[in-house]
């Protein structure tokens, strides 16, 4: 982006850093067609029995809006559309790479959508998608060289036995972690509450320094709320703490009035059902703070621009340093949450630059559309436009050599020690209300916190089998040290 017009904006466009072309860029949407598309992500799966015309014309309508951008983009200056060509001849679609800078507004645009009419698949699903800040932000967090791939997962279900799958995210991504080539380290922050995350990482500073933590996945809720409804929230958790009058979110900023919309994460609470939301400054400034590089979001709208006026949490991560981001620009369903995820962190176990991995996961989305949606409908959605990656430097995940055989031989002799728990004939299926009840009575505040647990049922019901799996899961995801 050059400057915003009255109408739009004049974009500036360069081929490999070469000549700077100018193009005039518009919204190729009108109000209506947004608020359509907006419809089609965030509600019609949670009832698919209606509106079936609407929603058709809301996924084709993804279609005309990538056509509309690569017009207003690559035919109008005959230099550009000879560029664009030679670009392809020599490169090809999969070869090419597309850095977005520009101001909020700018980034508002659903540039993920960007097609070639001539081309079968658009841009996103052939090749790199990243936004980038035009304004650098003063402090960047390195990647700090270490042995091991180090992630920290921080799962939140404030509505406990009514939520997602407990463990829809972290079980994929802990045994993609134990079968990989690249030595990985995964730590789970449990209770899934704000208070927990921060001592979680003020502990690991200690003990190793900051910048400890190479990548940072967020799997729970998000969303963009107008002051009003952040109020409501509050209000209801206050309501339910033993004195209402003290209650303030553990860790928090004060929160003055804002206009239009702010984004959240949302955290457990204090009671099941009240979730702790977290406002995007927070969330930055810990980043900021523990020196970061990574950060991945499935939370829903954690990657949505609305309009000028407010930042998106991914680029208010950005802003705070964090080197590359993942976020969603709408609310993203259970299923698309593991197919995108499971393929992004399996290629980057291939050690492959995020970008990349995000492309291919992204295709993984273009290719299996099939969505589970309200009332047990499968139905076909248009979601691979949803990931949307923010990029400071590029990030190369790698690891270091051990500073000596010593701790080589210390870090593997740990690997070994780790219980092996048996492998049920036809495996170890669900479970994850029962985890998830477990991990809050052991290791939540008040009243009903113990460290003794006594765990029944009739025989057979597989009550042997589970803690063995627990004692596995536990000691991989470093919650115990022995089992």
């Amino acid at each position: 982006e050059k400057e915003p017009t009255a109408d739009g904006w004049l974009a500036t466009i360069s081929f490999n850093n070469g000549p700077e072309y100018e193009a005039a860029v518009q919204d190729p949407f009108t109000p209506a067609e947004e608020e359509r598309l907006g419809w089609y992500y965030e509600q019609w799966l949670s009832f698919p029995f209606t509106g079936t015309v609407k929603a058709r014309k809301a996924a084709e309508s993804t279609t005309a809006y990538g056509h509309a951008l690569f017009e207003q983009l690559f035919r109008q200056n005959p230099d550009i559309v000879a560029e664009y060509k030679m670009a392809v001849r020599d490169y090809g679609y999969g070869k090419l790479a597309f850095d977005i800078r520009g101001s909020l507004g700018f980034h508002a645009l659903h540039w993920e959508a960007l097609k070639d009419p001539q081309h079968g698949r658009p841009f996103a699903v052939e090749c790199p998608f990243v936004r980038q800040n035009s304004t650098p932000p003063n402090l960047h967090a390195p990647w700090r060289p270490a042995p091991t791939l180090n992630v920290l997962l921080v799962t939140a279900r404030p509505s406990g036995r009514q939520d997602v799958a407990y463990r829809t995210i972290s079980r994929p991504l802990v045994e993609g972690l134990q079968n990989s080539r690249l030595r990985a380290q995964i730590d789970i922050v449990r209770p899934g509450t704000y208070k927990a995350l921060l001592r979680h990482l003020e502990e690991a500073r200690d003990q190793h320094g900051a910048g400890y933590y190479h990548l940072i996945h967020f799997d729970l809720h998000g969303g963009l709320l107008t002051y009003e409804q952040y109020e409501r929230i509050e209000q209801s958790a206050s309501d339910s703490a033993a004195n209402r009058w003290l209650y303030k979110g553990y860790g928090q900023k004060p929160l003055e009035k804002y206009a239009g919309q702010k984004a959240f994460l949302f955290f457990e609470g204090q009671e099941t059902g009240q979730p702790d939301a977290v406002s995007d400054v927070d969330v930055a400034d810990l980043l900021q703070a523990h020196q970061i590089p990574v950060a991945v979001l499935n939370a829903c709208q954690s990657g949505k621009q609305v309009g000028d006026a407010e930042t998106s949490l991914g680029q208010r991560l950005m802003e705070a340093g964090v080197q590359q981001v993942v976020a969603m620009g709408y609310s993203v369903s259970v299923t698309a949450a593991e197919v995108l995820m499971q393929s992004l962190y399996a290629q980057l176990l291939a050690e492959k630059p995020l970008q990349m991995a995000l492309r291919q996961a992204r295709l993984e989305l273009y290719n299996h559309k099939q969505r589970r949606g309200g009332f047990k409908q499968s139905v076909e959605l248009e979601d691979w436009l949803l990931p949307v990656a923010y990029q400071n430097r590029p990030v190369q995940v790698r690891v270091a050599n051990f500073a000596d055989a010593a701790q080589e031989a210390a870090h593997y002799e740990r690997l070994a020690a780790r219980y092996p728990a048996p492998t049920p004939t036809y495996g170890f299926w669900g479970r994850d209300v029962d985890i998830l009840e477990i991990e809050k009575r052991l290791l939540g505040e008040g009243s009903a916190a113990s460290n003794l647990l006594l765990v029944q049922g009739m025989g057979g019901a597989g009550k042997t089998t589970l803690l063995q799996h627990l004692m596995a899961w536990w000691q991989t995801t470093r919650l115990v040290e022995q089992v």
